[in-house]
């Protein structure tokens, strides 16, 4: 996944790229940086360990966040160990954010799996500079969902 997801923006204005991985639920994120645009995508269901991510349907609320919101455990849990340490989503996103000095927008996208992470995301980490979230297929009852930010 990791080679395709990197050929594909050869042709592209998106030249750097930034993989996330989490062995516990076996879940994928990218950062691809552009001049003019950043995009964070998550990567949808395609392993067992991501089922064992999908079951876990408990509702639970996302540290500073709305205190209204309520999200899917599992894609929480998930969401979260990606974003853990140093390393993690919010630190590279705060690293560009501030190399672009918030003059580039960011879109964050998923499907399936990765679509419920996206949104998930979008509600965490929002900010200003958050353009909008695309989510076609995620886990919900509409079969595509956009949300806009700012």
């Amino acid at each position: 996944m990791y080679c395709r997801f990197r050929r594909s923006f050869q042709h592209s204005d998106l030249t750097k790229s930034t993989s996330f991985h989490n062995g516990m639920t076996d879940g994928w994120a990218y950062i691809a940086e552009g001049t003019d645009l950043i995009v964070l995508a998550f990567r949808g269901t395609s392993s067992t360990r991501n089922w064992d991510t999908d079951f876990q349907v408990a509702l639970v609320h996302p540290e500073n966040t709305d205190r209204q919101l309520r999200v899917h455990k599992g894609f929480y849990q998930a969401f979260v160990r990606l974003n853990e340490g140093t390393l993690g989503i919010k630190e590279k996103l705060d690293v560009v954010k501030e190399a672009t000095k918030g003059a580039v927008p960011i879109y964050i996208t998923g499907h399936s799996l990765g679509g419920a992470l996206a949104q998930i995301a979008g509600a965490v980490l929002g900010s200003d500079q958050i353009a909008a979230c695309y989510t076609p297929l995620a886990h919900r009852a509409s079969a595509i969902s956009i949300s806009i930010y700012g």
